[in-house]
């Protein structure tokens, strides 16, 4: 499926060096291309991407679904010509991907920049001229948020992951301990990643790991609906610790969250945008940076019934209270 939007409409005349993976030359007419798919997450991000952009320079978009491939992205580059491409979400990075590996060692591909993806930081190093806005917010952040807004001490959380994601829980680990919080972890292989399994190893982190809160990492693998519903949801019923949520459609399981502030991030992805066409459409500076702006909600619904005490002045910043 084939879906475009025009805005500020112009004639495109573009020039590409032969470089191999960067892109320049002198445009009469700058032009963004955004793929991304279509629901009210990407919505907020291309609006924040539009807000900023607003007048500076033509915007494209081009929907992303089931249907599309990595010839369908590298058409859309080919007719459009444009001075910098944005990537939404992980499928969408994949086709990426896989049309810059279908093209010439030679061939020019203008600067990309990634966001709303998880762990971008995996796809960065097979992407020529592209750098990435990470999607998750850094776990010391969201510990110390929860730390202020409960009244018990928070020293001891644990986390129940994928062997995938062992390289970013250790990274979390290790900026955690500066604050003296030590992430206790249940590894998962991926033979283990069902609901008997999952049940079991939620148990033994809430039972003998003698833990002040649970922390829900953003992983798909672990969060599938059938082992939500059968091991996830019956544990955190009788949970009486504070739950940290990394996953925005699932807060009702926790009693607080953290989350990327996807308007935001897009008006982040423009302030990089407007960087990289003052450097001659050329990408400076890190090519990973942290998101912005996070969004802090509270489930007090769930809250309650827990008997988690929480600090009443922290409550006041928070962006939105389930009750």
């Amino acid at each position: 499926m084939i879906s475009v939007e025009i805005r500020n409409s112009m004639v495109i005349f573009a020039l590409a060096t032969c470089a191999t993976g960067l892109w320049a030359g002198p445009r009469e007419a700058d032009t963004l291309l955004v793929f991304r798919p279509s629901s009210k997450y990407f919505d907020d991000a291309y609006n924040g991407i539009t807000a900023a952009l607003e007048g500076s320079l033509n915007l494209r978009k081009y929907i992303v679904d089931g249907n599309t491939s990595p010839d369908d992205i590298g058409d859309q580059i080919d007719r459009i010509q444009p001075s910098m491409v944005v990537l939404m979400e992980n499928t969408t990075v994949a086709l990426y991907r896989n049309y810059q590996r279908k093209q010439s060692d030679d061939h020019s591909f203008p600067p990309a920049i990634v966001l709303m993806t998880l762990y971008v930081d995996s796809y960065l190093p097979n992407l020529k001229n592209t750098m990435g806005i990470a999607y998750e917010v850094p776990g010391i952040t969201s510990l110390l948020h929860l730390r202020a807004l409960v009244q018990a001490p928070i020293r001891r959380v644990g986390a129940v992951y994928s062997s995938k994601l062992e390289s970013f829980f250790l990274d979390q680990k290790k900026d955690c301990l500066a604050e003296d919080i030590v992430l206790v972890g249940s590894r998962l292989e991926k033979e283990d990643l069902e609901p008997r399994t999952i049940k079991k190893a939620l148990q033994q982190l809430l039972r003998k790991e003698k833990i002040d809160a649970l922390w829900i990492l953003n992983d798909s693998t672990v969060l599938t609906d059938k082992n939500v519903r059968r091991a996830w949801v019956p544990v955190l019923q009788r949970c009486r610790k504070p739950i940290l949520v990394s996953v925005r459609n699932l807060i009702e399981l926790g009693h607080f969250g953290v989350f990327p502030d996807h308007y935001s991030m897009g008006e982040q992805a423009a302030d990089i945008v407007l960087e990289t066409r003052e450097s001659n459409w050329q990408l400076r500076g890190s090519n990973l940076r942290p998101p912005s702006s996070v969004l802090k909600i509270v489930n007090k619904l769930k809250a309650e019934p827990a008997k988690i005490k929480l600090n009443e002045e922290v409550l006041l910043e928070m962006d939105d209270i389930i009750e």
